[in-house]
């Protein structure tokens, strides 16, 4: 209690992690009750988003990317290519290894084989959306305001699928597949 939540993420071990305004929480089920705590090795501070990968975990905070490993914390910034002065709200890694950090003003990726972050030039700047999704067939969308992009700025759904000329906000598969298109102020499609 006396915490805003902005994103929870369980882990494959049933551990959950909750990237919230006191920073990163571990709950943690023992003896049929779940304890909520601050990681030991972690700092508090404001957390926005998390994401796992396998034992790790990927956190951000408000200009930052950090990633918890073997006990390590590892920050990502400006020395890595995340400028500062950005909020960092969401984290995927794309089927080829590459790994996507965005704000509402760009999104960076981190090639799998590379130490630092690159502008995506092909997403349109300053942007409604701050989150990702990922199709069931591994491809990673990006809502934008011209409607929902490839990483390379094809116009996977947009005006001309339907969608009303309205920043996207959100997307959801559901379980029998079907896709769900939040915007701003037009509703659900």
């Amino acid at each position: 209690r006396g915490y805003s939540a902005q994103s929870i993420l369980s882990g494959e071990n049933g551990e959950v992690y909750l990237a919230t305004s006191q920073g990163l929480l571990k709950a943690v089920r023992k003896e049929n009750q779940w304890q909520i705590e601050p990681p030991p090795e972690v700092f508090r501070r404001q957390m926005v988003a998390v994401y796992f990968e396998g034992a790790d975990v990927w956190f951000t905070s408000e200009n930052a990317l950090w990633r918890f490993a073997n006990g390590e914390l590892r920050k990502y910034s400006v020395k890595e290519g995340l400028p500062n002065t950005e909020s960092w709200t969401a984290i995927v890694r794309d089927k080829r290894g590459n790994l996507y950090v965005r704000s509402r003003n760009s999104v960076r990726v981190m090639c799998s084989s590379c130490s630092g972050f690159k502008l995506v030039k092909s997403i349109p700047a300053v942007n409604i959306s701050d989150h990702f999704a990922s199709s069931p067939d591994g491809k990673l969308l990006i809502p934008t305001d011209r409607g929902v992009l490839l990483t390379d700025g094809t116009n996977w759904i947009g005006r001309k699928h339907g969608l009303p000329d309205d920043p996207v906000s959100s997307l959801l598969w559901d379980r029998e597949g079907a896709l769900w298109i939040g915007t701003a102020t037009d509703g659900l499609w």
